[in-house]
């Protein structure tokens, strides 16, 4: 493993090196070709870059999906892959709890007076009793 002060030292290098070579107006991945209008890589590096990343993102979800499956078919949490899975969910009590934390903070809270289009506002237990004075 490098130190510290060789990853700076290396840090440094590349960044003076990608620097003169946009000063030179070439690619700075291959520094052989220009790059492209507005870009810092020409098409060639551009492209396989993409293909690179594309790659990686598909190599990552076949990962992901089977580490899901494995802990599904063990009866382990698939959020946590810590602990056994809550009888009848995929999901531990824990992560179960969690998550219905989470979604009571982020739904709107239940709005505590109705407004009529003359400007009146009620609560919402004076709508419902008026509601049902009306209909009875």
């Amino acid at each position: 493993m490098r130190s510290e002060a060789t990853r700076e030292k290396d840090r440094l290098r590349t960044k003076a090196r990608a620097e003169r070579l946009k000063e030179q107006g070439l690619c700075i991945k291959c520094g052989k070709k220009p790059p492209v209008e507005g870009k810092v890589h020409c098409e060639e590096c551009a492209e396989r870059g993409l293909e690179s990343k594309r790659l990686h993102r598909e190599r990552e979800k076949a990962r992901l999906a089977k580490r899901y499956a494995d802990a599904k078919a063990q009866g382990m949490c698939v959020t946590c892959f810590q602990h056994p899975a809550a009888a009848g969910h995929v999901h531990c009590a824990y992560c179960i709890e969690k998550r219905r934390q989470y979604d009571l903070q982020r739904r709107k809270p239940k709005a505590k007076y109705w407004s009529t289009e003359l400007g009146e506002e009620y609560t919402a237990e004076e709508m419902r009793t008026s509601y049902r004075a009306t209909t009875a």
